[in-house]
């Protein structure tokens, strides 16, 4: 591990500083407007410097490459306002997911910031799973201001609440203000399907209040979110669940070989990186799926082929045909699976107790997910991909 070193890079766009644990997050405070990516999930609780209370968030005006991995276990207790991940954001973050947060603040409270501010803010294919945000007004799962700025295909699970009767709060952004010198902000295809708590003056499902309207483009919360306040749109739990609620989502990337969203019906959208029930695992004598960052049972049996359509690879051969491809592989410990998507080459695969790598994929949409399966033991282990 880098240690606070960084494990490459000299933070131009070029070659970006990459962070490979905690510590070298936390030192991106040294050149904030450098450029940064990340090469593994960091654990924030693994920090050589926090304080008593948690984090010590900073300012950030860099950009920050998540490339699909999450940043985890950010837990702030201070009572102090301008708090998150950052305290203020004037940069770019993109393709990263926050896990298991817990941030308890005063005002402008939110789990990536707790202000998005300039014209150069950007959040771009962002998730906040499995977490919470309390804060007396000013309260979000992204910030608790967006000045100004914008945010794409993004989303939020988290549960926030506003302790202040009067305080605002919203599912993505508690407030958004006024000020005539500032571009206005843009919301484009994000959804917020967390919990909201607290009887607040000012309280919305995408955002608490707004005396600068937004920009909102096909953006939406669940009714049992409720608090409709006009912006965005309040959907049914059906509807938040259905894939042609969010055809105007299904688009590729840059890049025109991968989708930004994974669309099924019966499931809410997910990002190209942390696509629910997209991993399927044989251990300990029962199939699990991945949902979040969770592992859940499916069954003792393989479900059927309707259920999961999968890839995968057979003896290091290229296995490109839909169907089950059995993975001669013993899983003990660790293994990283890759989210396959429509084309890719098995170039390796090593079959040891403790698997490391299984592979590239030759376009570069490949993302990687080490998960640890001690739980599981020596089981024989078959891994699948749904296309």
């Amino acid at each position: 591990m880098a240690g606070g070193n960084f494990g490459g890079g000299n933070g131009e766009i070029q070659s970006p500083y990459l962070i490979e644990d905690a510590d070298d997050f936390y030192n991106i405070r040294k050149e904030p407007h450098a450029f940064y990516k990340l090469i593994g999930s960091v654990n924030l609780m693994e920090c050589s410097f926090l304080k008593s209370t948690g984090w010590d968030p900073s300012a950030f005006a860099g950009t920050l490459e998540g490339d699909g991995f999450s940043i985890e276990n950010c837990k702030i207790h201070n009572g102090g306002s301008d708090i998150g991940l950052f305290t203020f954001l004037r940069g770019t973050v993109r393709n990263l997911q926050l896990s298991n947060f817990s941030i308890e603040g005063e005002e402008r409270v939110g789990a990536m910031a707790g202000n998005i501010e300039q014209s150069q803010g950007m959040v771009e294919n962002c998730a906040i799973l499995n977490s919470k945000v309390t804060g007396s007004s000013y309260v979000g799962s992204f910030a608790g201001n967006l000045y100004q700025g914008e945010i794409h295909n993004s989303y939020s699970l988290a549960d926030i609440e506003a302790t202040n009767s009067t305080g605002k709060m919203g599912g993505l952004f508690g407030d958004i203000p006024s000020d005539a010198t500032i571009t206005t902000p843009v919301i484009k295809n994000c959804y917020f399907d967390g919990q909201l708590f607290g009887q607040t003056n000012y309280t919305g499902g995408l955002v608490g209040d707004t005396t600068q309207d937004p920009i909102v483009v096909n953006s939406y919360f669940s009714e049992d979110v409720g608090f409709d306040n006009g912006v965005g749109e309040m959907k049914t739990n059906e509807e938040m669940r259905l894939s042609e609620t969010y055809v105007e989502w299904d688009v590729p990337m840059a890049n025109h070989l991968q989708k930004v969203w994974s669309l099924s019906d019966g499931i809410l959208p997910e990002l190209f990186y942390n696509s629910a029930s997209k991993f399927l695992v044989f251990g300990g004598g029962q199939y699990l799926r991945l949902e979040g960052d969770k592992w859940v049972a499916v069954s003792e049996q393989l479900p059927d082929e309707e259920q999961f359509s999968a890839f995968g690879m057979s003896e290091g051969e290229l296995a490109g045909i839909p169907g089950y491809v059995w993975n001669k592989l013993r899983i003990h410990r660790k293994i990283e699976l890759v989210n396959l998507r429509e084309r890719y080459r098995i170039d390796s695969v090593f079959d040891h107790k403790e698997l490391v790598n299984q592979g590239q994929v030759t376009d570069g949409f490949l993302l990687k997910t080490t998960i640890n399966l001690d739980d599981y033991g020596d089981a024989l282990g078959r891994v699948y991909f749904k296309h």
